[in-house]
C-alpha cells in the first residue's frame, strides 16, 4: 500500500467514512481468508446476503495492510485497498484544511476518486 507515516486515527476516521458510503458498519475485527478471526485496528463489514464479511485494517512497524477474505463476496480486496487510500488520503487532507481555518466537503466520482472542496471565509454555503 502506498500509504506511508499511516496515523492510527485517521485510519479510524477512513474506516468510519467507509462504512457510511458503503451502508455498513465499523468493526474491530474481521474474518480473515483462513476463516480466523483477525483483531484490526479499524474495519468495515457490510451485512447482508453476499455483503462483504469484512476488511480490516492493521498497522506493523507503520506499515498498514487490509486484511479480510474476499471469497464469493460482492466486493475484491483490491477494490477495497484502492477505495482506502482513496478515502484516508481525503481524510486527511481534509483534516489538514479544516486545521487552517477551511471549511470542505467531499464527493466521490463514479471511478471512487474524490474530489474535495475547500473554503475559507463569507463564501462557504453549507
Amino acid at each position: 500500500m502506498s500509504i506511508k507515516q499511516v496515523n492510527e486515527a485517521l485510519v479510524k476516521a477512513t474506516c468510519e467514512a467507509l462504512a457510511k458510503f458503503l451502508g455498513g458498519q465499523v468493526v474491530t475485527q474481521v474474518q480473515d481468508a483462513s476463516g480466523r478471526w483477525a483483531k484490526v485496528v479499524s474495519g468495515v463489514m457490510v451485512p447482508g446476503i453476499g455483503g462483504i464479511r469484512g476488511f480490516g485494517v492493521t498497522i506493523s512497524g507503520g506499515q498498514v495492510a487490509v486484511v479480510g477474505d474476499d471469497y464469493q463476496q460482492t466486493m475484491r480486496i483490491e477494490t477495497f485497498k484502492k477505495l482506502f487510500e482513496n478515502f484516508y488520503t481525503s481524510v486527511a487532507v481534509q483534516r489538514a484544511l479544516n486545521t487552517m481555518g477551511y471549511q470542505t466537503n467531499a464527493n466521490v466520482m463514479p471511478n471512487k476518486n474524490i474530489v474535495i472542496r475547500g473554503v475559507r471565509g463569507a463564501g462557504y454555503i453549507g
